[in-house]
């Protein structure tokens, strides 16, 4: 310490007291002690020889006289002459030590004294101490003090608690290895202070250098409460065992947001696995016990290739098994095996219908037939498009050699799908519109696609508001309901999906001329090929390729709507223009029709039809972006998207065997594709369905189409994706209505996050395991977002005194009974015996990759206000904290 800065501390003493000693072990400041500068403050050393003088001095000190003792060597005084001054007058001293006493505002005691001077060349620099000053404001003990030291050596972000610094002794020793682990706390001086902590905190006693025996030792604290057959058990005492399994729940909870974290917990899991043989000791443990276990990636893999066998039989346990997914979904190693909960996922919705609708899927007439699917069985579209989507990444990168269950499942997954579900439904439709669309060529009291332009665009239109149609070629009703979400959940728009019914054949070309304005509609035979020979037009005008559609537009608004100007663009070529561009384009145009072709393009052509499911997921995304360009650039406010047919999309193609042979049809033959001909009237086949077109076509032509999800026999590649028939999925064109609001306009609602309340009854903890379950208030849908939340306990201060629980809230179904998630929270060792202190349970929400609205930073939620009461727990009391 520089003199100056002695002089002011002597001074300030000396204001509280008019005698001061100063000790100086070693006679540090001896020389420094003549150059102070202390008016009225007489100074004596004690020292041999000065000692009687010194005494008299006290005994005669003047009231306001000021007495300053110097004792280079106190210690050594045995009898002490001056312990009668020491028993009153405050003590100083200039050393390192006892400055860094202060400055820590450490307990001044020989213990600590000895532990400061172990650390004091640790402390020396000025970060290192202000970080230590940082972590605690007071520290009692040395053990305290050498904590502090641990996490500081260990990091910046590491907390001065037990678990928080073998946490982060376990991550540094998996990325440097132990050995450079263990020389980084040597050279701060505290390795002997943390092979203590490990001893006194969780009973290791081992070679610290070795970070996988630490690991294992902590790991196996996790599964000796199982006691599970022939696999060790942790020898430690039962409240080491607690300490070791809360260093295990952190160590998992710092893992879920922190890749490096996780991936040292991986490796840590993996070596525990292959060397205890975990897999043949888990696999005896029933599904409930062994979803519960968090910490070893091969829990995922038993259970994952389980729930594929219970998928295959004749009855299962849905709910059983979506409570199993769900708590996996929410574990740490969602992502390694996130594609395989997926295609689960979706496997599980496609059973669950199957088994739930094992009788006749008969209504009573068409309209109902349309219902059920545009409500109900299109979902299981959906979910066998979500199912390969998945499936098709399993099969490049299969986790743990999964694949072969997974194939195993996709082929019990076709069989489902193509087998039953297609042919059910189909059987459904086809008994209630085989007559009518013999005889009329459409499903009675189903709106037509040829009247979309008067039923939906003409009477905003009429209303002098710019319209804006985007047509996506072969966008599926199921896949349109996905879009519909997306942009309830990513705009401030609101959707109303709806469906017509594409005509036949449910192709481009006949579905492209439908959705434009016309009074006429005709199919006639072009002469130019017999397997492409038809073509439409309307109003007598050709409707193939942008140009032509533009000038229909055009014409038709100039007709109808008082010189009203119309334009058709291809929506790739508009979205590279510059803002300032499109907007010169648009000119003053009403109505825009918008043309997007992902899916089609991917789907029909032989060498990328396998991609058309991956399609489907792009083209959500594209439209959702050319959606939100519109609303930018052109302040739109209704937007319409729709389709021009639907398709089919089978993973496996039908054997040959399965198919029609073009020999099976009489009649001249005009077009052909692989799921319908066109024809003379003399057209006919005894296995296939007549179409009439007599309406469409002046009566010169007719149409076959094969039954179920039936292909003809054609040249050429491509037979898995194929579209033209009169099948649900074909036929039937969604209508989305975009309608744009924004804050303060009537109708408009805002975006917000489903939220969580309590079933369980909490008035009281008693227990270190504490079951709960909460309920997802409302479904999620429409401008109610999915949500991820942490669900824990902490004190009225906010200190977390148990593991946290992640809920995945993003159940769709109206029955609130669906939408509960039961789960379990064990409370910190660090809390034992504390009854009566008041806590609360609380529910954060946390940004989640699949968000569109980021949570604002408010604080958690109180679910419920409870308190401890744990029975013959004994209180833990530690130097350690």
């Amino acid at each position: 310490m520089k003199p100056i800065e002695i002089q002011k501390r002597l001074n300030s003493l000396f204001q509280t007291s008019p005698v001061i000693i100063w000790n100086d072990a070693g006679a540090e400041f001896a020389e420094t002690l003549a150059e102070l500068d202390l008016p009225g403050v007489e100074v004596f050393s004690d020292v041999d020889g000065d000692r009687f003088v010194l005494k008299e001095t006290l005994n005669n000190l003047a009231p306001n006289a000021r007495l300053l003792i110097y004792r280079p060597n106190a210690s050594a005084n045995e009898p002490d002459w001056l312990a009668d001054a020491v028993s009153y007058a405050p003590a100083f001293a200039a050393d390192r030590v006892t400055l860094l006493l202060d400055e820590l505002q450490a307990s001044d005691t020989p213990e600590m004294r000895s532990a400061l001077a172990t650390f004091s060349s640790f402390l020396s620099a000025k970060g290192r101490l202000r970080h230590v000053q940082e972590l605690r404001s007071h520290y009692a003990t040395p053990q305290q003090l050498a904590l502090a030291v641990m996490a500081t050596t260990l990091g910046r972000d590491v907390s001065a608690d037990p678990g928080y610094v073998i946490v982060a002794y376990l991550c540094r020793a998996y990325e440097q290895g132990g050995e450079g682990a263990q020389e980084l706390l040597k050279r701060s001086g505290v390795l002997p202070a943390f092979c203590q902590l490990l001893e006194d905190y969780v009973g290791y006693a081992g070679d610290v250098a070795c970070e996988q025996d630490l690991a294992t030792h902590v790991l196996l604290s996790t599964l000796t409460p199982l006691a599970i057959p022939n696999l060790p058990s942790s020898a430690c005492s039962e409240m080491d065992l607690r300490h070791a399994n809360d260093i295990a729940r952190l160590w998992l909870r710092l893992a879920q947001g922190d890749p490096t974290v996780r991936n040292t917990l991986l490796r840590a899991a993996s070596s525990f696995e292959a060397t205890y043989f975990l897999k043949e000791h888990l696999r005896p443990l029933p599904s409930t016990e062994l979803a519960d276990i968090s910490f070893f990636p091969v829990v995922d893999e038993l259970l994952i290739r389980r729930i594929i066998v219970e998928l295959g039989r004749t009855s299962f346990d849905s709910d059983a098994l979506r409570t199993i997914l769900d708590r996996r979904r929410a574990g740490i190693w969602v992502e390694t095996f996130r594609t395989c909960y997926a295609a689960l996922d979706a496997a599980l919705a496609l059973r669950t219908f199957a088994v739930a609708h094992r009788g006749s899927l008969a209504q009573e007439d068409a309209v109902a037939v349309w219902r059920e699917y545009t409500t109900s069985w299109s979902l299981v579209d959906t979910a066998y498009r979500r199912f390969h989507t998945a499936f098709a990444d399993i099969r490049l990168n299969a986790p743990r050699d999964l694949d072969a269950p997974f194939h195993d499942l996709a082929e019990q997954i076709e069989s489902w799908y193509r087998g039953w579900f297609l042919r059910k439904i189909s059987s459904a439709w086809e008994t209630c519109v085989a007559e009518p669309i013999a005889q009329h060529g459409a499903a009675p009291g189903i709106p037509r696609l040829t009247d979309f332009y008067i039923t939906h665009v003409d009477s905003l239109a009429r209303k002098k508001k710019r319209t804006w149609v985007i047509i996506s070629d072969a966008l599926r009703y199921e896949v349109a309901r996905e879009l519909a979400e997306a942009l309830e959940a990513s705009t401030q728009g609101q959707t109303d999906l709806t469906s017509m019914q594409a005509p036949f054949p449910s192709i481009t070309l006949c579905g492209m001329a439908a959705l434009l304005p016309h009074d006429s509609y005709l199919l006639s035979a072009s002469g130019t090929s017999a397997h492409n020979g038809i073509t439409v037009t309307v109003d007598g005008m050709p409707t193939q390729g942008t140009p032509a559609r533009s000038a229909i537009l055009d014409q038709y608004l100039t007709t109808h709507q008082s010189n009203a100007q119309g334009l058709a663009l291809q929506a790739a070529d508009f979205t590279r223009l510059s803002k300032a561009e499109r907007k010169e384009t648009v000119g003053e145009a009403a109505v825009i029709y918008l043309y997007h072709n992902r899916i089609d393009a991917t789907g029909d052509d032989a060498t990328t039809e396998n991609d058309v499911f991956r399609a489907c997921t792009d083209t959500v995304e594209e439209l959702c972006k050319l959606v939100s360009l519109i609303v930018r650039d052109f302040r739109a406010s209704d937007i319409l998207i729709t389709a021009d047919h639907g398709f089919l999309y089978t993973y496996r193609p039908l054997a040959e065997t399965d198919k029609i042979s073009q020999e099976e049809v009489s009649g001249s033959v005009v077009a052909l594709g692989r799921r319908y001909v066109v024809g003379d009237r003399a057209l006919s086949s005894p296995v296939m369905l007549p179409v009439s077109l007599d309406l469409v076509s002046n009566g010169e032509l007719a149409g076959l189409c094969p039954h179920e999800a039936v292909r003809l026999k054609k040249a050429g590649g491509g037979d898995n994706y194929v579209h033209g028939g009169i099948s649900l999925q074909e036929l039937c064109v969604p209508v989305i209505h975009f309608k744009n609001y924004r804050a303060g306009m009537l109708g408009f609602a805002e975006r917000s996050h489903v939220t969580l309340s309590l079933v369980t009854q909490l008035s009281a903890i008693t227990n270190l395991t504490c079951s709960l379950e909460v309920l997802q208030n409302d479904p999620v849908g429409g401008k109610a977002l999915s949500a991820t939340y942490e669900v824990y306990l902490q004190t009225l201060g906010g200190e977390l005194i148990s593991d946290v629980a992640t809920i995945h809230a993003d159940r769709t179904s109206a029955d609130a009974t669906k939408r509960t998630f039961a789960f379990a929270l064990h409370i910190r060792s660090a809390y034992l015996g504390k009854s009566g202190v008041p806590c609360q349970l609380v529910a954060r929400l946390v940004a989640d990759s699949s968000a569109t609205v980021l949570p604002d930073d408010q604080g958690p939620t109180v679910l419920s206000d409870t308190q401890l009461q744990i029975a013959f727990a004994p209180e833990e009391n530690s130097t350690w904290w």
